[in-house]
């Protein structure tokens, strides 16, 4: 099996933790200002019992650091989210797990991205729910990790 360096990125608002795990990043250290290149793990995150799901379409992905999506509605979504983008055509750099900031108008912020590609089609923005403690965020991106271990990467 190849080594493989991964990061774990947690993030922590009103009591709930969420994370981000890259596999072989350009840096070993994020902070918020910082860009990483994919590919992102897709985080096993739970679903909350009770809220209703938050997602929409995506109509643009900007090629540049940070990739900024435009999609069809902000609503249900703030700074700080955790959200997983899949489907994104071009600019697969867009695809994956992120924390989010910026959301204003039509446009959502993905944290710690750099896209590679012009935009062509497609895709969707989902918000995840967050952990309620560090421990289930680092066991989440452990299973994230572990997954992707066995899949030879």
């Amino acid at each position: 099996m190849p080594d493989t360096d991964f990061v774990v990125h947690f993030k922590q608002s009103s009591g709930n933790v969420s994370a981000v795990v890259l596999r072989n990043p350009t840096i070993t250290t994020l902070n918020d200002n910082d860009t990483a290149t994919q590919p992102r793990l897709t985080i096993p995150y739970f679903t909350d019992q009770g809220q209703t799901e938050v997602k929409t379409n995506i109509t643009a992905a900007s090629n540049a650091i940070p990739i900024v999506l435009t999609v069809d509605s902000i609503t249900g979504f703030t700074d700080g989210d955790v959200v997983k983008v899949a489907g994104v055509g071009g600019n697969t750099a867009a695809n994956g797990t992120f924390h989010i900031s910026s959301v204003a108008g039509s446009n959502i912020t993905l944290d710690l991205s750099d896209g590679n590609a012009a935009y062509t089609s497609g895709g969707t923005i989902t918000k995840l729910f967050k952990a309620p403690s560090y421990h289930i965020a680092a066991t989440a991106a452990l299973v994230a990790i572990f997954n992707d271990k066995s899949l030879g990467n």
